[in-house]
């Protein structure tokens, strides 16, 4: 990490650390059965992008970073720790059941 500029707790995150962030939530999300493709299809990039991503050579642009937030929170987690730079909560027991009910929901649809 970089020497801090603003909060004298907390520094700044390098490259490195954003880099590892990524590529965690990315290898997370691999490892519930989400391929290249569609993770970049939910992100709108490319496989190779998220393939980069993960192997940590290259960063995910702001708008792909925006789209992981919304499609996988709980992964995101990992990036939103360094994007503010403190905890996140952790989700209660009802905010994870209503993620669940959307993601159900979105699922009938898609599957109707």
């Amino acid at each position: 990490m970089n020497a801090g500029n603003v909060l004298p707790i907390f520094s700044a995150p390098g490259r490195d650390d954003c880099l590892k962030a990524v590529a965690r939530a990315l290898l997370r999300i691999r490892s519930n059965g989400w391929s290249c493709e569609a993770i970049g299809k939910a992100l709108d990039c490319s496989a190779d992008t998220v393939e980069n991503a993960s192997n940590e050579k290259s960063l995910l642009c702001f708008a792909s970073l925006a789209r992981l937030g919304f499609h996988f929170p709980e992964e995101f987690q990992l990036i939103e720790t360094l994007w503010t730079c403190r905890v996140v909560e952790q989700p209660t027991v009802a905010d994870r059941l209503d993620r669940i009910d959307r993601e159900l929901d979105a699922i009938r649809k898609a599957a109707a």
